[in-house]
């Protein structure tokens, strides 16, 4: 993920501004992404010399686990930048949230069909029907009993 962090107002002297990573979640939205499994955490400082206004960018690498993790199809973090130096303050937002969405395949769910069935004491057995569906990543078992 590629962050654009400006410098505006001017480019007299020289300013700089921290930036760090951090997991959060988001409400109704996202889990909190996990450092160092989802993402790199990253940290350091921007600078802008004398007449500099040139955009300056910070990568944080998503890391691509391929692995599915229930409950996790949605994990945040967050970028925040601050400490301006050299005169600089930090106007609008002194964050920004982004959301990795999970792109491993599931392992899908099991989809019972038939779930009432009549027959005969004679019969002898009962047929049963299941079907995975939506996803095919790892084995999956089904335990039962009569």
């Amino acid at each position: 993920v590629i962050f654009i962090v400006q410098r505006v107002g001017g480019t007299a002297g020289s300013v700089s501004v921290k930036y760090s990573t951090r997991s959060q979640a988001i409400p109704g939205v996202s889990v909190a992404a996990e450092e160092g499994h989802d993402y790199q955490d990253v940290n350091g400082t921007l600078v802008w010399e004398d007449a500099d206004a040139s955009d300056k960018e910070v990568v944080v690498p998503v890391i691509n686990d391929e692995s599915y993790t229930k409950g996790r199809l949605f994990k945040s973090f967050k970028l925040e930048i601050f400490n301006a130096s050299g005169g600089a303050d930090i106007s609008g937002a002194a964050s920004c949230e982004s959301v990795i969405v999970d792109d491993d395949t599931t392992p899908g769910t099991i989809q019972v069909f038939n779930t009432r069935q009549t027959f005969s004491e004679s019969a002898g057995r009962a047929s049963l029907s299941l079907a995975r569906v939506g996803g095919s990543d790892t084995a999956v078992y089904v335990r039962f009993h009569t």
